[in-house]
């Protein structure tokens, strides 16, 4: 099977790198496009109250704080980066709506093992894949 244009999930950790590396190493591999995307959570999806707070503000900010994160660790990166999305919202329809619109075929992200309790609260993986529209590689990863 050949890949033509290759997406990485990302976020601002220390595994970073691990993970780009891999969608680089594919990517060059196959002369496919690299493109990465980040997700911030937003705000107002977890927050109940009557508090007057300007989501909007905050989630820009949290985009901005992303952003400088993400072009400082992969600032050395050896291959062309064709597109890097930073944006907010639920992961699992982000990243599904990114794939369909970008004619994605591959995407990399990281997977980390969480006990049980985690793994209730933190894995996005399953339903991910469930939903998943093009191939999907899990890198294993420290937590």
């Amino acid at each position: 099977m050949s890949y033509h244009n290759i997406l990485v999930a990302i976020n601002t950790n220390e595994n970073l790198k691990t993970i780009v590396n891999k969608g680089v190493e594919i990517a060059r591999n196959h002369n496919a496009t690299l493109s990465t995307i980040h997700i911030d959570m937003k705000f107002e999806d977890f927050y109940i109250g009557e508090l007057d707070f300007d989501f909007e503000k905050y989630d820009e900010m949290a985009r901005t704080r992303s952003q400088s994160d993400i072009l400082a660790k992969l600032g050395d990166l050896d291959y062309p980066v064709t597109n890097s999305i930073i944006c907010s919202g639920e992961l699992s329809n982000e990243i599904i709506e990114t794939i369909k619109e970008n004619n994605i075929d591959l995407l990399i992200m990281g997977h980390h093992h969480y006990s049980r309790l985690g793994q209730f609260f933190m894995s996005v993986s399953a339903p991910l894949i469930e939903a998943m529209p093009c191939d999907i590689l899990l890198v294993k990863v420290t937590q």
